[in-house]
């Protein structure tokens, strides 16, 4: 066949529509885990509201679970630092939450 001054084989003509297939079934393959994925954001998300709005009713279990996670945090936290070696030092660590306090604006904040 001649198109435009060229001449195509059957062969050429078959890859290029079988390369085409192959593409587009990896668009709807992406396109598959994209919508997936935001159904089970979603199912995800519904499940946790549910779960934190039983836990409203439950004053004393709730105030355990956020005590026991900000203390798990604050051991990991520390634990972290003593690692570092750059934070390992005492002015460093300063400087440093200085630094990022007033990245995030809250040297504002604490000393206004």
């Amino acid at each position: 066949m001649a198109v435009a001054g060229r001449n195509y084989t059957g062969s050429e003509e078959e890859g290029n529509r079988t390369e085409d297939r192959q593409s587009t079934q990896r668009q709807e393959t992406k396109l598959v885990y994209w919508i997936n994925g935001r159904k089970l954001i979603k199912v995800i998300k519904q499940d946790v509201e549910r779960f934190q709005h039983n836990l409203s009713y439950h004053k004393a279990g709730f105030g355990f679970l956020v005590f026991f996670s900000l203390t798990l945090m604050w051991y990991g936290l520390w634990e972290l630092i003593k690692v570092t070696p750059v934070i390992n030092n005492p002015w460093v660590a300063v400087a440093s939450g200085l630094a990022l306090l007033a990245l995030t604006g809250g040297v504002y904040k604490l000393w206004s």
